[in-house]
């Protein structure tokens, strides 16, 4: 049974106000849930973008060691390609370059058996070098070559030294460790697992400890 009821011209109007309200309430939380979905997709994208960027574009730190001294042809590629590099005059087998881990691969592979890049002894990945390590080792081999000694490739030996800041000086700023070299106290700088350099004799009073060692570095 259908069950008529009379509705007058006042409630039909109140009754119309309200659907059409109700309507544009809906129709108004669809555009908000499509803005959102929208924005929640672009801030997905972008991640995906910049991770992305993170991984195959980032350039770092490397060092590679040149057969035969033979650096210079290494320059001019390097210098073709803009890449940023730096060559310590005291050190001519090695070179020091600044680029995306792709690129490394590729730099290696045009100079097959004249070049050796670093690598993780684990991974055997190149490895990169930290920037402030080597602004440090850039700093220390620009600001005193005329007194620096090459000491060959980076040994634990090399940093068991009280390690300190140089107050003054040519060297003021740098961090790194204090070796007895043929009986001189000298500051030993270094990269790593790649190579160190000690500066020329630095005075007491322009070195500030930064951490005390139980061991004293000595080399004879």
């Amino acid at each position: 049974a259908i069950h008529r009821i009379k509705v007058d011209y006042a409630q039909r109007s109140w009754i119309g106000a309200s659907v059409e309200k109700a309507y544009h309430s809906l129709q108004s939380s669809k555009n908000l849930i499509h803005e959102y979905e929208g924005v929640e997709d672009f801030l997905e994208f972008e991640t995906k973008k910049e991770g992305q960027k993170d991984s195959m574009g980032e350039k770092r730190w490397y060092a590679a060691k040149v057969q035969y001294n033979r650096v210079q042809p290494i320059r001019e590629r390097l210098g073709a390609d803009h890449v940023e590099y730096f060559v310590p005059e005291i050190i001519s087998s090695l070179v020091f370059f600044r680029a995306t881990n792709e690129y490394v691969g590729v730099f290696e592979q045009d100079f097959f058996s004249r070049i050796w890049v670093y690598r993780d002894p684990l991974t055997r990945k190149p490895s990169p070098i930290p920037d402030h390590e080597m602004e440090v080792f850039m700093f220390v081999c620009t600001s005193g070559k005329q007194g620096l000694t090459y000491l060959g490739d980076d040994k634990p030996e090399y940093h068991c030294g009280d390690l300190v800041r140089v107050t003054d000086g040519p060297f003021k700023g740098t961090e790194g460790h204090i070796i007895r070299i043929k009986k001189d106290r000298r500051l030993v700088v270094s990269i790593k697992g790649i190579a160190a350099v000690a500066t020329t004799y630095i005075h007491p009073q322009f070195l500030e400890t930064i951490e005390e060692s139980p061991k004293r570095g000595i080399i004879q």
